[in-house]
């Protein structure tokens, strides 16, 4: 046999393994890299109008503006993203330790998204609060329309698990396997109240980040971590059906949070700025709490 010929196959894996399409993880990791990087230049292009025209003109006034009280103003905001992301993986190693492990740790991502989605809509009201807050008039305003916005959310989650709209995505969308579909719909319903508690939970944030008490932000995030990991601990120790224990630890715990942040956040003294811009201004040069 020729050498050419023998040595072939050697010469044909790289050129086959090149042809082939790249793994499904990686065209999703490309796909979003491309998704976050149009979203930034595309926030920043409609921001800059509002720099030049509202902040670069304005006369600076009052304490000056400090990269510590930068911090301040933005670290609870990246710790609520923190905490929502962590809650996944947290779940998942408890998922692991129950029964059908390898049908809910496939499940349980997928009723991540779909609650994540519809959390969405709450999660955005902490910034809105942020900028609003210190207007007496929008606190009543404010949290009236986080109600609204959670309770319409809830609704609308509940339309999708009892309706064919969930079989729908799952089948069509994302071509779960069938077998997974009634994990999928228990994990959703149980955390079926999720963005009623978002919502209400976000706009508590946006008031205690615009009266700077960020501290108390911290404590009902440890709160909210250690009676998460506390109840997935207990379900696993009891062996509890897993997309159960692992959709109502999620809502147990923010509940918990919500409760917290509600009963600071109603004693909570805001400044009382002339415009929405100085409202956010005013939050980050306010004094830091004792």
């Amino acid at each position: 046999m020729p050498a050419t010929m023998a040595a072939s196959p050697a010469a044909i894996a790289p050129a086959a393994a090149e042809a082939l399409p790249p793994p499904g993880a990686a065209v999703g990791a490309c796909a979003l890299m491309v998704a976050v990087i149009t979203e930034a230049i595309a926030t920043t292009g409609f921001a800059l109008p509002v720099v030049r025209n509202d902040v670069l003109r304005r006369t600076p006034t009052g304490n000056p503006l400090t990269q510590r009280r930068i911090f301040q103003f933005h670290a609870p905001l990246m710790a609520t993203t923190f905490l929502t992301l962590l809650a996944q993986p947290i779940t998942s190693t408890a998922l692991a330790h129950m029964a059908h492990p390898e049908r809910t740790l496939a499940a349980g991502p997928v009723m991540f998204i779909i609650l994540l989605v519809m959390r969405g809509w709450g999660l955005a009201l902490q910034e809105i609060t942020v900028a609003q807050a210190g207007r007496p008039e929008s606190r009543q305003t404010l949290k009236q329309f986080a109600w609204i916005v959670g309770g319409t959310t809830t609704a609308l989650t509940g339309l999708i698990v009892f309706s064919p709209l969930l079989e729908l995505y799952l089948r069509h969308v994302i071509h779960l396997r069938p077998y997974l579909f009634p994990y999928v719909q228990i994990g959703v319903t149980v955390g079926m109240a999720m963005p009623l508690i978002t919502a209400l939970g976000s706009w508590s944030r946006g008031v205690l980040v615009a009266a700077g008490r960020t501290n108390v932000i911290y404590r009902g995030m440890g709160i909210n971590l250690a009676v998460h990991a506390l109840l997935l601990a207990i379900s696993v120790n009891l062996q509890l059906p897993g997309m159960v224990a692992a959709s109502a630890s999620f809502t147990l715990a923010a509940v918990v949070e919500y409760f917290y942040l509600a009963r600071h956040a109603a004693r909570a003294s805001l400044p009382q700025p002339v415009t929405a811009i100085q409202s956010s201004d005013d939050a980050l040069l306010a004094p830091a709490p004792d």
